[in-house]
């Protein structure tokens, strides 16, 4: 039987951010179930000449720009011929590998974007590329990916992370549905803990009403509780669907923090301190607006991970 393979875009710039990206795929992602393609987006000058034509010494910056070109394009198909030995010796079969260096056309992320439109499920990018700017929260390129694909599942990899435990952030909405059952996806190792987590966030009611404090506590509890009941439902669901691809039920855990003001941060504060390496989540949680391409909860998750690889499904 032939088996459809899911096809993911990896953007890689030759930085030491997609050297991590690529050692994070070979040893989590399931080698029997994907295809990948490793994408580069080449500048045939740096950045800082284009602007340079005016010049006097044009000719001279040229020349220069001539020597980068030809020293970048080698270290690039380096990289890749590196990365591609490094995929294949963790099982990838050489015709699931495609290497890919592209001219640049209209921008680096610009072209990244235009090729996401030719058939895949998703897209890994590396969190900071080959820029050394630290207070950059992400790279400029993969901000505007982020930005601009709202139908695309992606991977935003900050700095190392293993093929640890895996930490799925539900919200009972449509999009954590899709996110549940996206894991087997992208795990490799069915033996892998996994934990189905739900964070029911304290909702401040004392500016909205004239009551004493016992009733708003009381309305608050009352909230809280209906929360948690229909979320066990929904982690019943999801942990039996999780059984049913495979996964070891005894690594299967799930957990609910209640009262607690920023979900973002609770499940990023959980991954840290149990360990886990890569979190899992739905791109819009309850809130179906479609003028926000990235949830709220999504992309503060993206901005405060460290350490982790975050999968933003669609």
């Amino acid at each position: 039987m032939v088996i459809k393979k899911n096809r993911f875009l990896v953007a890689v710039d030759g930085s030491e951010q997609s050297a991590a990206a690529v050692d994070y795929l070979a040893r989590f992602i399931p080698a029997e179930k994907t295809a990948l393609v490793l994408f580069h987006v080449f500048s045939q000058i740096p950045e800082a000449f284009w602007d340079l034509d005016q010049d006097p010494s044009y000719r001279a910056h040229l020349i220069r720009a001539e020597v980068w070109k030809t020293q970048q394009k080698a270290l690039m198909t380096d990289f890749m011929e590196k990365s591609r030995h490094q995929l294949r010796a963790a099982g990838f079969p050489e015709q699931d590998l495609e290497i890919r260096i592209q001219e640049r056309i209209q921008g680096v992320a610009r072209d990244i974007i235009a090729e996401t439109e030719k058939g895949y499920e998703a897209i890994v990018v590396g969190r900071i590329g080959a820029s050394s700017l630290e207070n950059l929260l992400l790279g400029s390129v993969a901000t505007k990916i982020l930005n601009k694909l709202a139908d695309l599942s992606l991977c935003v990899i900050a700095g190392r992370p293993g093929p640890g435990k895996i930490l799925v952030a539900v919200d009972g909405s449509e999009g954590s549905r899709r996110a549940v059952d996206f894991v087997p996806n992208i795990v490799r190792d069915l033996e892998q803990e996994v934990c189905l987590f739900h964070v029911v966030r304290r909702l401040n009611f004392s500016s909205l009403s004239q009551t004493g404090p016992s009733e708003v506590e009381k309305a608050e509890k009352e909230r809280q509780d209906e929360t948690r009941r229909a979320m066990e439902q929904f982690i019943d669901e999801a942990q039996a669907g999780l059984v049913k691809a495979g996964f070891d039920p005894r690594k299967i855990t799930r957990r609910i923090v209640s009262g607690v003001t920023s979900r973002a941060g609770t499940i990023i504060e959980e991954a840290r301190q149990n360990e886990y390496s890569t979190i899992v989540i739905g791109r819009r949680g309850i809130s179906k607006a479609r003028e926000f391409l990235m949830g709220r909860v999504s992309n503060k998750v993206i901005q405060l991970a460290r350490e982790m690889a975050v999968w933003i499904i669609t």
